[in-house]
């Protein structure tokens, strides 16, 4: 039998999944729990406890997907739907938006008004396909959250 025991965002804006389980967990099995859009940034690792008997499956990725009810950097819980996308190496906001947005319309079924980042880009346009963008203490540094 497995168990999910972990399931959360960090304030790096990563995504951890830890499965446990009495026999060895299959990775490819839990693989396609993964958000398309995060599928190639993923880490998998599967350890043992042999003194307890139990296998464990850790799945960390840079977030990139339809949230709710997420904690926020702040303390605050938002509880209406948004796309949150960290930021990696060599990531543009300005595609970050495009593609969360793509995300947001195909989960929610319409387009989002907004964007949120914690630090706006000096060089960051203020509008992108009709989606503003706006800053936001409460934003997780490097993330960008579309919704509204």
């Amino acid at each position: 039998m497995e168990t999910v025991v972990e399931n959360g965002i960090s304030v790096e804006g990563m995504r951890r999944v830890r499965v446990i389980g009495d026999a060895v967990i299959d990775p490819l099995a839990w693989a396609c729990a993964l958000p398309d859009e995060a599928v190639r940034l993923a880490e998998i690792v599967q350890g043992e406890d042999r003194a307890l008997g139990l296998h464990s499956l850790v799945m960390t990725w840079p977030v990139r997907e339809l949230v709710k009810g997420v904690q926020l950097a702040d303390g605050l819980k938002v509880d209406r739907p948004m796309v949150a996308w960290k930021l990696v190496e060599g990531d543009r906001v300005s595609v970050a938006i495009r593609l969360g947005a793509e995300v947001f319309e195909r989960e929610v079924g319409r387009r989002p008004g907004f964007a949120w980042m914690r630090y706006v880009p000096e060089l960051a346009p203020q509008y992108l396909d009709e989606v503003e963008l706006l800053q936001a203490d409460w934003a997780y540094r490097g993330c960008v959250f579309i919704g509204g």
